[in-house]
Formats: structure tokens, sequence, C-alpha cells
């Protein structure tokens, strides 16, 4: 006798002794089917995770030369410096941050790379980028207080009792966007420090469609006071490994159909 299986429209068995496999076989294509689309998904998330994740925008990103890798005209590059000593560039060794027990994960002395902004006064880069309406925005960076100056023998008795500030700026100028003082951590300790800039903080500030743009301001009282900046990297894009192991599940699972359709 012809009957419907499974509740599967043009699905017909003549034995009903074969109606459960039948069944079991369609379920588990559907299912199949199910993973596979998923495994899609996640592939693309991958692919294009700016699309994906295009809220929030992190500053870093936006910035040249992040790291604080280079000098140029005496100031980091891509950076403009006022004050005096002004801001330079320095390679910390164990002198300044003891590798292991300096609030960095693993054995290091930098966060980022080689190299450190030290100095006093005011740093500040503007991007090409502007403020957009209905989009949150962080900043991740870097505080540390060396336990010694960057010569790697004059002690350092604390972070700089004048200021520290963050500014967020709209082109080159604070205006109405927000500011924070910033608490340095002890001598031979790095902090990592996230801000957000919110959509409400943009619009209250006029700032849509100005240049985003980031400011420190280190004032300390005293020749022995310091403190260090080092700016987190943009999130790193998926490696290799990633697709690799994705990859061949996809494949798995499209092999698995086939036996099952």
């Amino acid at each position: 006798m012809i009957v419907p299986v499974c509740g599967f429209r043009d699905t017909l068995v003549v034995s009903g002794s074969n109606i459960t496999e039948r069944c079991h076989l369609r379920r588990n294509a559907s299912s199949l089917r199910a993973l596979c689309v998923c495994l899609a998904a996640f592939l693309l998330t991958l692919l294009v995770p700016g699309t994906v994740l295009a809220n929030p925008i992190e500053i870093n990103t936006l910035l040249t030369d992040p790291s604080l890798e280079s000098l140029t005209d005496g100031c980091p590059t891509a950076w403009i410096c006022y004050g005096s000593p002004g801001f330079g560039i320095y390679s910390p060794t164990a002198s300044q941050y003891t590798p292991g027990a300096d609030g960095l994960p693993g054995l290091t002395s930098v966060p980022d790379q080689d190299f450190v902004s030290d100095g006093s006064g005011t740093m500040y880069q503007t991007t090409a980028d502007v403020w957009a309406a209905d989009t949150t925005y962080t900043f991740t960076f870097f505080l540390g207080t060396p336990a010694t100056l960057p010569d790697g023998t004059t002690p350092v008795i604390g972070p700089p009792t004048g200021a520290v500030r963050l500014y967020f700026l709209e082109g080159r100028v604070q205006a109405g966007m927000p500011a924070y003082d910033l608490q340095a951590p002890a001598p031979g300790q790095w902090e990592t420090l996230q801000y957000t800039v919110t959509p409400e903080q943009i619009w209250e500030a006029g700032a849509v469609g100005q240049n985003i743009g980031v400011m420190f301001f280190i004032s300390p009282n005293s020749y022995y006071e310091a403190a260090d900046i080092d700016i987190d990297p943009p999130p790193a894009v998926p490696e290799p490994a990633t697709f690799a192991l994705v990859l061949p599940a996809i494949a798995v699972l499209w092999l698995a159909r086939r036996r099952f359709v």
C-alpha cells in the first residue's frame, strides 16, 4: 500500500517496513543542511568582520602607527606634540618593567612590539575618519609607570601628580567631547584602559561629521615622576589556522549530506 511518510509532501513508500528508515534519512538530511548553513554563516563572520561587527568601532584601527614605533620630528609618527620636554619613544627593559610581574600577560616589558612613548606635555592625533551618528566608539591603550627612567638607573618615585588626562577630539579641539582623568599604576606596572564614546556624547558635542581625534596630556610635578603610553594594536584578522579548522568541518558535513540524499 502507498502511504505518505513523516509529514513530508511528495514523499511516498510502498512498504510499511521502510517508513521509519525513510523518515530518519529525511530528518538527518534536513539537520545536516541546517548545520551547513550555520557553519557557512560563522565562516562569513570571519571573512567579513567589519560588516558583522561594525558597531562599536575601535578608534585604534583608525590611528596611524598606533603602537608608537617610530619618531618624526621629535614626536611619535603621525602625532603632534607640544610642551617641554615633549614626548619621545624608548624600548623598556626589565629595569623599567619586570617581565611576568608588570601586569602584562606573558614575559614581556612592552605591551605591543618594541617601543612605548614617554614624556610630558600634549600629544594628539587627528584621523581622516569622522564621528558618525548612532555609532559607539571605543579606545583601548596601556598606561604604565616605569620603575626607572629610560636611562635604566634613575629611580621613578611614582606616576605624575600634576595630571594625566585623555581627551577625545573633534578635529583638533576638544569642544564638548568627553575627557577623563587617568590614574597611572604603581612603578613597574602596566594597566590596560578602555574608554567609550557613546552616540549621545557625540550628538551633544555637535561632533557628527567632525574628524575623530585623541589627545594625551601628562604633567609631572617632579623630574622623578613618569608615565608611559602604548596603544593596543587593531584587532587581528582571522588567521589561516582558523579557516583550516572550519573548512574541513564544512567538507565533512557536505559529504555526509550526500550520503543521505
